[in-house]
């Protein structure tokens, strides 16, 4: 207490000193006229002087200050400490800086699976990715500028007011119909007229190959609000084909690492023109969901794949399944799975086909319109699964059942124009399905019976109409 007083009564000594002197020498020495006569004025400071000299006599004893310039601390004083320097019980720490981020490639061994086991396959190590992480390809967007690449932009004049400002393209409505398209290898004037009609959702896959399909994303973004774009990954699928042998959640990783990074680095940023990801299809490297055993693998396959697609910003489409397929009485098993996936923002993605444009009801609840049975027993055993969007990935008509039977395998046009009307009406009565990306247009060669492009012009009008 007697070091910290000192050293006060240092501080106001100086103070009032700094103070009254500037007052003597501001109203007295140059004053016309002075108030008090001169001698006792020097007389006054000098007394001033010599206490402030005495005092700081009495602190370089204590310790309080060492006056000597050097690497010597405060003398007579015990505390050391080599976070700050130290005025007896005082102390002065040096100011916080943030340390500079540092970004550098990271991995992390993904822990196993807290469910029983089959045989393992080799353990995953993925990357942690961030924007610094991961050396995105952009081959039709541009990456985020570093600072080395941000150049000084000229200055723009500002517009002439008696100009009008440009017209930004006009923001259209969608279609009230709930019929889509499947997007495959071109992009026809067909495809073009349908996706300039506004439908309600729409699907590409491997868009990176074809850049006019990346140009037609961004036009509809820009055209129609609340659109649902769905991107499916075929290349580097071929060849992957797990087994119920196979532990899920491994497979996942492995599937993750073998298709979905490559891809997604080819895509870039344009991953985020997409609000879902549907990839593996069908049963092209899962099993089926056809019994409880697959079910139940698939739930796990699929939430772990989730959960690795949300690290990159996208949402999942779960599963595609085959038509017919999965049966709600075998879902229960992936019940749990499916509301984590709707908590990471996803649906569940069916294949609506009918075998010969069928219209009884009750036989397409069993086929094109199964996902309404799948939807009651979901949100039965889960009540928050009823707000889950279901989408149907695939759909259209496969005569007798036959992979390609598509309906100009017969030239069944009109028949396939009633059904489609037909079909749509029943889509529309069901708020919770976003629609259905029809299978597909694009592609004249080994899909050719089903390609839309012969009635592109009644599928856009119709799509207008609504």
């Amino acid at each position: 207490m007697t070091d910290r007083r000192y050293f006060f009564r240092l501080i106001a000594v100086l103070f009032v000193s700094f103070f009254l002197s500037d007052f003597l020498v501001t109203n007295f020495f140059f004053s016309k006229t002075p108030i008090i006569d001169d001698s006792k004025i020097k007389r006054g400071i000098s007394e001033i002087r010599n206490s402030v000299k005495n005092l700081i006599g009495q602190t370089k004893k204590i310790g309080v200050i060492n006056i000597n310039r050097g690497s010597k601390r405060m003398e007579n004083n015990n505390h050391k400490s080599s976070s700050g320097l130290k005025f007896s019980n005082f102390t002065l720490t040096p100011v916080y800086q943030r340390p500079s981020p540092t970004f550098s490639p990271t991995s992390v061994t993904i822990p196993a699976s807290p469910r029983p086991t089959g045989n393992l396959i080799s353990p995953a190590i993925l990357p942690m990715v961030t924007p610094y992480s991961l050396n995105i390809i952009t081959p039709f967007f541009t990456s985020l500028p570093t600072s080395n690449s941000i150049t000084q932009q000229p200055v723009v004049s500002p517009p002439n007011p008696t100009q009008p400002p440009p017209k930004r393209p006009p923001v259209m409505r969608l279609s009230n119909s709930k019929l889509g398209m499947f997007y495959l290898v071109n992009f026809t004037p067909g495809g073009e007229k349908i996706l300039l009609s506004g439908p309600r959702v729409i699907k590409f896959i491997d868009p990176y190959a074809n850049p006019k399909f990346m140009e037609a994303i961004q036009k509809y973004r820009s055209l129609f609000q609340g659109g649902t774009v769905v991107l499916r990954f075929w290349q580097n699928t071929s060849g992957i084909n797990y087994k119920l042998t196979d532990d899920p959640v491994r497979s996942a990783e492995d599937f993750f690492n073998q298709v979905m990074i490559p891809n997604y680095q080819v895509l870039g940023e344009g991953r985020y023109l997409f609000d879902y990801v549907h990839t593996p299809n069908e049963a092209e490297n899962t099993p089926q969901w056809s019994n409880k055993n697959e079910v139940d693998w698939n739930g796990r396959f699929w939430l772990r794949l989730s959960q690795l697609n949300k690290r990159m910003g996208m949402k999942t489409c779960v599963p595609g399944a085959l038509v017919g397929t999965p049966r709600p009485e075998n879902l229960e098993p992936a019940v749990d799975d499916l509301v984590e996936i709707y908590q990471l923002g996803g649906a569940f993605c069916y294949h609506a086909y009918s075998d010969n444009y069928n219209k009884d009801l009750n036989y397409e609840l069993n086929w094109s319109l199964l996902y309404r049975q799948i939807h009651v027993y979901l949100k039965t055993k889960a009540p928050v699964l009823a707000n889950m969007p279901i989408i149907l990935s695939e759909g259209g008509i496969a005569e007798n059942w036959n992979p390609y039977g598509g309906f100009l395998k017969n030239n069944n046009v009109e028949k396939y124009k009633d059904w489609l009307v037909w079909f749509d009406a029943r889509l529309k009565e069901d708020p919770y399905l976003i629609g259905v990306t029809l299978f597909q247009i694009g592609n004249n060669s080994d899909w050719a019976v089903f390609n839309h492009e012969l009635i592109a012009d009644w599928f856009s009008e119709y799509l207008r109409n609504n």
